[in-house]
């Protein structure tokens, strides 16, 4: 009899952590604005590279690892990228939402 109270109970938590998760993440989209702010140009230089097929492949992975002030920002410039191929265009808020991602790490 125990046991089926403890599993209830288990489940109920469980529901209410992923509620408390998706109100996070629906409260980041929805409260985002679809605009450029600061580092963001980086980013879409990067994207402008990439696209232009006048520049050679091999410029192109080395825009990828480009420096960025004192580090390297691979995965934001990945997905961007991605961004970009699925949607046609830079969806910022999109992409703040994937970027809180990093919190549940």
């Amino acid at each position: 009899m125990k046991y089926n109270n403890l599993s209830v109970l288990n489940k109920f938590s469980v529901l209410a952590i992923l509620l408390v998760i998706l109100i996070f993440y629906f409260a980041c989209y929805h409260f985002s604005y679809n605009f450029f702010y600061q580092d963001d140009f980086h980013l879409l230089r990067f994207v402008t590279i990439f696209q232009d097929s006048s520049i050679p492949f091999q410029q192109k992975i080395n825009a990828l690892y480009d420096q960025h002030n004192e580090h390297r920002i691979i995965f934001p410039r990945l997905f961007v990228l991605i961004d970009y191929y699925i949607q046609g265009h830079l969806d910022w808020k999109i992409l703040n939402t994937i970027s809180a991602l990093y919190y549940l790490g």
